[in-house]
C-alpha cells in the first residue's frame, strides 16, 4: 500500500509542467567540445557501417560527455520523479 503523505509535496517533484518549462535550469546547451565529441562518436559508428539501434554505448563512445549525461539522468530520475503509467495505475480506485 502506498504511503499516505501528511504534508504537501514541495520542491522540483511537485512542480507543474508550466513551472518546469519556465525554468531554464532544465536545459543544457552543448559546448563546442561536447558537440565535437558527439560528432566523433557519430563518425565512429558511421565508419563501421553501424545503423541506429544496432550499436551500444561501447561503439558510441562519449568519454567526457557521458558523465554530464549521467548527471542529467540522475537529476530527472531522482530530483524530478516522472511517474510511468504503471506507477500511476496503482493509485486508481
Amino acid at each position: 500500500m502506498p504511503e499516505i503523505l501528511r504534508e504537501p509535496v514541495r520542491g522540483p517533484s511537485a512542480w507543474t509542467c508550466a513551472e518546469i518549462e519556465a525554468d531554464g535550469g532544465w536545459t543544457h546547451r552543448f559546448s563546442d567540445r561536447e558537440l565535437a565529441e558527439i560528432a566523433a562518436a557519430l563518425d565512429a559508428v558511421r565508419s563501421r557501417g553501424l545503423q541506429v539501434g544496432r550499436f551500444g554505448r561501447d561503439e558510441f563512445s562519449l568519454p567526457t560527455l557521458s558523465a554530464t549525461i549521467a548527471a542529467m539522468v540522475q537529476e530527472v530520475e531522482v530530483v524530478l520523479p516522472v511517474f510511468s503509467r504503471e506507477t500511476l495505475a496503482q493509485f486508481r480506485p
